[in-house]
C-alpha cells in the first residue's frame, strides 16, 4: 500500500537505519532508496541490504532533494507515499496505527506526530485523532499554515499518490529551502480529508538540526526565495488562505532571523546584525507581511518580535531573536 521515498546523499552511516526501520515497520511497502550524488559508500550499503530486503529498490538521480524526491515518484507504485530522510527512522512501535491509516482510503492526508532527539512533538492538542472532513479542509490548512515547523514538513505524513498524479505535483527544484512546505501546501488544496494523529511515528535526527541551524551566509535570501515562489503559487486560493499565508511568510522570516541573522556563526556585530535584520525585514515578501499585520495580532511570543519590526523598534526585535538563538541551543544540548 506504501512507497517509502528516502533520499540518500553522503548517507553511509545512516541509511541502512532508515531502510531497516520501513522494512520493519511496512514489511509490504515498496522502499525507493534516490542515491543522489553521494561521494562515499551510500550506494554499497543499500545494494547490500537489498540482498536481505526484497522489497527495497535503488534508483539514481541528480544531486539535490527535490530532484532525489521527484525521481522517487516517478519510480513509486503504491497508494500512499511516506517520505523518510536517510539520516532520521520510524519508530517500531508506530506499526499498527501506521497501517491502520494506510488501509482507510477515505483519507487524502495523514499527519503523525515526531521525535526530535529526546523531545516528542505531537500534531493533536489533546491526544485524540483529528479529522477534517471536506468542509473544514480550509480550516486544517490555516491550523497548519500558522505553524509551519509543526506541520508542513513532507516528512511524518501519508500522501495520497492518486492526489500527486492526478495534479501532476512535483518538489520545485529550484527551492533549497522550505521546498517540504511548497509541496504540501500545494497538495492540500487538492485534500476533502485531512487526519491528524496522536501517534508519534518519525524520529527526526538531530543532526539535521545542527547543520540546517548553522550558519553560512546565504539563508536568509534562500528564504526570501522560497518565500517569493510559493507566493506565487497562491493565485486562486481563498482569502482565508491568503491571509495564513501571511502569517506562514512571517513565521519563516522569524526563522531566517534566528537560524542565519543572529546564528552563533554569524560573526557580525550586533550594530551589524540589527542592520541585516532591517535589511531583511524590508525585503518585498517580507515587508508587505509585516505591513498587512495588525498590532492586535502580535499578542505572543512568536508574532512579538514582528510588532517590534513594524515599528522600527530594532533593538527589542534583535533581543528576541539573540533569546531564541540561546534556547534553541539549550535543546540542542540536552537532545
Amino acid at each position: 500500500m506504501v512507497s517509502v521515498i528516502i533520499p540518500a546523499h553522503n548517507a553511509e552511516k545512516t541509511i541502512e537505519r532508515a531502510v531497516v526501520s520501513a522494512a520493519q515497520l511496512l514489511p509490504d511497502s515498496e522502499i525507493i532508496v534516490v542515491e543522489n550524488g553521494s561521494e562515499d559508500a551510500t550506494q554499497a550499503v543499500v545494494k547490500k541490504l537489498q540482498k536481505e530486503i526484497r522489497n527495497l529498490i535503488l534508483i539514481f538521480s541528480d544531486s539535490g532533494v527535490s530532484k532525489a524526491r521527484n525521481a522517487g515518484l516517478a519510480c513509486a507504485s503504491g497508494e500512499w507515499i511516506l517520505f523518510l530522510d536517510a539520516d532520521d527512522y520510524l519508530e517500531k512501535e508506530a506499526g499498527p496505527v501506521l497501517n491502520k491509516c494506510a488501509a482507510d482510503r477515505s483519507a487524502d492526508l495523514w499527519l503523525f506526530g515526531h521525535h526530535a532527539g529526546s523531545r516528542e512533538r505531537s500534531v493533536t492538542d489533546g491526544g485524540q485523532e483529528e479529522i477534517y472532513p471536506a468542509g473544514r479542509i480550509t480550516e486544517a490548512r490555516v491550523r497548519m499554515l500558522h505553524d509551519p515547523t509543526r506541520y508542513m514538513q513532507v516528512w511524518g505524513k501519508l500522501f495520497q499518490h492518486s492526489i500527486i498524479r492526478k495534479e501532476n505535483l512535483k518538489f520545485d527544484e529550484q527551492l533549497t529551502l522550505s521546498e517540504d512546505s511548497d509541496f504540501t501546501l500545494r497538495y492540500t488544496r487538492f485534500c476533502k480529508k485531512i487526519c491528524f494523529s496522536p501517534c508519534v511515528m518519525y524520529h527526526y535526527s538531530v543532526d539535521n538540526v545542527s547543520a540546517m541551524r548553522q550558519y553560512d551566509g546565504t539563508k536568509a535570501q534562500r528564504y526570501v526565495r522560497a518565500m517569493q515562489e510559493t507566493g506565487k503559487k497562491m493565485e486562486g486560493e481563498e482569502d482565508e488562505i491568503r491571509d495564513a499565508f501571511r502569517r506562514y511568510v512571517l513565521m519563516h522570516m522569524n526563522i531566517a532571523m534566528v537560524r542565519e541573522i543572529f546564528a552563533e556563526g554569524n560573526r557580525s556585530s550586533a550594530a551589524q546584525k540589527r542592520e541585516q535584520m532591517a535589511a531583511l525585514a524590508g525585503t518585498d515578501v517580507f515587508a508587505e507581511a509585516i505591513a498587512d499585520t495588525k498590532a492586535g495580532e502580535c499578542r505572543n511570543l512568536r508574532m512579538l518580535p514582528i510588532l517590534f519590526l513594524k515599528k522600527h523598534l530594532y533593538r527589542p526585535a534583535a533581543l528576541i531573536y539573540r533569546a531564541r538563538v540561546r534556547q534553541n541551543a539549550r535543546r540542542q544540548i540536552r537532545g
